[in-house]
């Protein structure tokens, strides 16, 4: 599980210091970090974090 810190710009509204939670593999969070980025979020960091 990761926790994904981020800005994003989609081009109406740009925000700042978005969190979310990924669960999935690295190779998966990966993808959806190429994903994020074309949708315009920029600065993203990705941090592992205990499971539940």
């Amino acid at each position: 599980m990761y926790e994904i810190i981020y800005d994003c710009d989609d081009g109406w509204t740009e925000s700042r210091n978005l969190s979310e939670t990924f669960k999935g593999t690295w190779d998966e969070l990966q993808a959806h970090l190429k994903i994020m980025q074309r949708h315009g979020c920029y600065n993203i960091t990705a941090d592992a974090i205990d499971g539940e």
